[in-house]
C-alpha cells in the first residue's frame, strides 16, 4: 500500500481506499437482497399464473412459515442458519463504516 509523506496526499489516498471499501459493502448488500427480490418475483409469478393477488399469496406464505415456526425448536433451528446470513453483510458494513469514520477523523486534523 502506497503511503506518501504530506498529510493532505495521505488523506487523499485513505479517502480513495474509504470509498472503494464502501463499495464494496453496497455489492454485498445488494447480493444479500437477491432472494429477498427473487421471492417476491415468485409471489408475484404465483399470484399471476393462479389468478390470485399477490397480496393474498404473499400472506398464505408468511401464514404458513408462521404456522411451521410455532414451535420454539424449529424457530431455534431456523435461526441457527438464518441469522449467519444476515449478520454477515452487517458486520462488514459496520466495519467499512467505522474505517471511513476514522478516515475522515484523521484527515480533519
Amino acid at each position: 500500500m502506497y503511503r506518501p509523506d504530506s498529510l493532505a496526499a495521505r488523506c487523499a489516498v485513505d479517502l480513495v481506499e474509504a470509498a472503494e471499501k464502501q463499495y464494496q459493502a453496497g455489492v454485498l448488500t445488494n447480493t444479500v437482497s437477491i432472494p429477498v427480490r427473487g421471492t417476491v418475483e415468485l409471489i408475484k409469478l404465483v399470484g399471476r399464473r393462479t389468478g390470485l393477488s399477490p397480496w393474498l399469496v404473499g400472506g398464505v406464505l408468511v401464514g404458513g412459515i408462521a404456522f411451521l415456526l410455532k414451535e420454539p425448536e424449529r424457530r431455534e433451528a431456523a435461526a441457527q442458519y438464518v441469522m449467519p446470513i444476515v449478520q454477515a453483510p452487517l458486520k462488514r458494513m459496520e466495519a467499512t463504516q467505522r474505517r471511513s469514520s476514522t478516515v475522515f477523523e484523521g484527515c480533519a486534523e
